[in-house]
């Protein structure tokens, strides 16, 4: 286990170590056309809570746009997510 922590949770944690800066390289770096919609709803959602509010939309509305009929849940949660950022304006 102590092998495993070296490996992959340390480099992990380390990356993620310092907030806000580590998640905001994090959002700037990514490309969200190469994103799940999945990802893009939870960098909706860091952006969100970092204030980066129209960073946050673009990435929930990436991700409603890419969303295929059979994910109905991970819709909601993307339209939820709209629809508390525009009710918090």
């Amino acid at each position: 286990m102590i092998e495993q922590w070296e490996r992959q949770a340390r480099p992990f944690f380390e990356r993620h170590g310092s907030y806000p800066a580590a998640f905001e390289r994090l959002l700037n770096a990514v490309d969200a056309s190469s994103l799940h919609p999945a990802h893009l709803l939870t960098h909706a959602r860091i952006a969100w809570q970092l204030g980066h509010e129209e960073q946050a939309r673009r990435f929930g509305a990436a991700g409603l746009a890419r969303v295929p009929p059979s994910a109905s849940i991970l819709a909601r949660e993307l339209s939820d997510l709209r629809a508390e950022m525009s009710h918090d304006r």
